[in-house]
């Protein structure tokens, strides 16, 4: 595993964490001052979070890495919450089909990334030439 496999350990702490806290009777949202946020929002705040980390001071590549693979595990366990505009938001609509195929997924190109020497070069056939 390389340096990538940290973003494949954030994605799958987040997704865990987040099947856990609703599974648990956690709910699927948090309020502040009556304002729903969902865990997407989450995973927005640590992208915004990691690029400014990544601007404003030294921290290793890995813890990151680590942040942005939670963030994606954030946004893409809530992808049924970006298509459910207008109507309510269940649990029947966060454990659908397409919302667990999204995780599954973001894992595996995850799990992909962390074999790979380099980010891109062996991901994309033709893109060996990148890095």
């Amino acid at each position: 595993m390389n340096r990538y496999g940290f973003a494949l350990i954030g994605s799958l702490s987040a997704i865990t964490s987040a099947r856990l806290y609703v599974g648990l009777g956690g709910g699927l949202d948090f309020s502040i001052f009556n304002h729903v946020l969902h865990h997407f929002y989450y995973g927005v705040a640590l992208l915004i979070l990691g690029g400014i980390l990544k601007i404003k001071s030294k921290v290793p590549e890995s813890v990151l890495l680590f942040i942005v693979g939670m963030a994606l595990g954030y946004i893409a366990d809530e992808s049924d919450l970006l298509l459910s505009i207008g109507r309510p938001y269940t649990l029947q609509l966060y454990d659908a089909p397409l919302n667990l195929a999204m995780d599954v997924i973001l894992v595996l190109v995850m799990f992909r990334l962390s074999q790979t020497h380099n980010y891109v070069h062996g991901f994309l056939p033709g893109t060996e030439h990148v890095l």
